[in-house]
């Protein structure tokens, strides 16, 4: 009984043994996220399923770290943290903590690849040297192809031909430099007034009761335009309801745009990019590969509009099915862009 006893309990250290020294073995891939962004929320969830399916299930533990991006030293604490731990590789969502990344690893000396997403200035704010040849400890996938900001303005106005007046919001980036979401806006509204509509942009603040100020702003206008663009994602419900109670027809575009609150939605799912992240990081981290080396990846993926019998009605819009088929296919670019066109009435 003795020796059974010892044998088992030797069974049990040399488990634990092995166990323990599995875990220590395996990789650190941190992933730095803004946790109120949709868009954010599921890349993380592509980086998630990647690594626990395939080659690397068993080699890497994925460690996330949420920030509020417009608390600045919130962020600059969250980097500090995940630098503290030395991951293997740092997977970072967003221009403003990859910035922070650089800039805080440059003081400290630090070196340790950075994989981004929602870059969209990277060669401007040095981040890479160019897309074709980084050139340092940085590389990542670009999402401005995903905007689609021309296609969009296009979409305005074939899924409907009537719109008169647009109201597009967005919120300005705590950075000074990060001028994207007022460069979107401003060309789409270059485009639509091309069209003869008129176009009010308004700027808000992060911080800002922003349903209250686009309810004060919306009587006048027959169309809502969120771009998906710095957190006006989680909006989308509270969007749809406004416009359902006031006619107006709500059109939502962007990453994540493909959402079933509005009459009218164009995107694409940003999980794939999240599952993109995770195999760049894994080139580095069990290939060797060099982030220098690496080039900037431009997704090419297929976009959806969905149009939305459920709610479209309520926001006053009452598609011509026929009209947006023959526009999309009578404009190459668009019919490039747009790959599949859903009807939404269940």
């Amino acid at each position: 009984m003795t020796v059974l006893c010892a044998l088992l309990i030797a069974g049990a250290y040399f488990f634990t043994y092995r166990s323990s020294r599995a875990v220590a073995n395996k990789k650190v891939i941190a992933v730095l996220y803004p946790y109120d962004f949709v868009a954010a929320e599921r890349m993380c969830l592509g980086i998630q399923e990647a690594s626990t399916s395939g080659l690397y299930a068993r080699h890497v533990i994925v460690r996330t770290f949420g920030f509020d991006v417009y608390d600045k030293m919130r962020v600059l604490a969250t980097v500090e943290t995940v630098l503290e731990q030395k991951p293997a590789v740092i997977l970072a969502i967003g221009g403003t903590v990859t910035l922070a990344l650089k800039e805080t690893m440059a003081k400290r000396g630090i070196h340790i690849p950075v994989v981004f997403a929602g870059v969209t200035v990277a060669v401007e704010w040095g981040l890479v040297e160019s897309y074709e040849h980084p050139g340092g400890l940085m590389t990542g996938v670009d999402s401005i192809d995903e905007l689609g900001v021309d296609i969009q303005s296009k979409l305005i106005c074939s899924t409907k031909p009537t719109v008169q007046k647009v109201l597009i919001p967005y919120i300005a980036s705590t950075d000074p430099r990060d001028m994207r979401s007022e460069l979107i806006a401003a060309s789409i509204k270059e485009y639509l007034e091309t069209r003869g509509i008129q176009v009010t942009v308004v700027a808000l603040s992060g911080a800002s009761n922003i349903l209250d100020t686009v309810a004060e702003l919306l009587p006048g206008h027959d169309m809502l335009c969120s771009l998906e663009i710095d957190g006006l994602s989680q909006l989308s419900a509270g969007f749809s309801k406004l416009c359902s109670q006031t006619g107006v027809t709500f059109f939502c575009g962007g990453l994540n745009g493909t959402t079933f609150d509005a009459a009218i939605s164009f995107g694409i799912d940003p999980k794939p990019i999240g599952a993109t992240l995770f195999s760049m990081a894994s080139e580095i981290v069990f290939d060797g590969k060099n982030p220098a080396d690496m080039p900037v990846v431009v997704l090419t993926v297929c976009r959806d509009l969905y149009i939305n019998l459920l709610t479209a009605p309520s926001q006053g819009y009452w598609p011509d099915f026929g009209q947006i088929v023959r526009d999309l296919v009578a404009d190459p670019e668009t019919a490039s862009i747009v790959q599949r066109l859903h009807i939404v009435n269940t």
